[in-house]
């Protein structure tokens, strides 16, 4: 389920499955990861842990949190 950037650990934490939360700048992921407390490092210009600009990671047990740039080949295609 997509969450917005803005209440994205408030709202991400209501959601029973996966969530999506969107990324638009490098400030705008750092604060994101800060949030919910992931690595935020970047290096030539993504996030070290990311993959065509998604980053992926368990929260609360077993729920996927999709951080996603939106400038990923994966959100274009959509």
């Amino acid at each position: 389920m997509p969450v917005s950037p803005d209440r994205a650990l408030q709202e991400a934490s209501k959601v029973d499955g996966d969530v999506r939360v969107e990324y638009s700048s490098q400030s705008a992921f750092e604060h994101l990861a800060a949030q919910f407390g992931v690595f935020r490092e970047w290096k030539d210009g993504v996030p070290r842990t990311a993959y065509k600009g998604v980053v992926v990671f368990r929260w609360q047990g077993s729920k996927r949190v999709f951080f996603v740039s939106s400038e990923s080949p994966l959100i274009q295609d959509q």
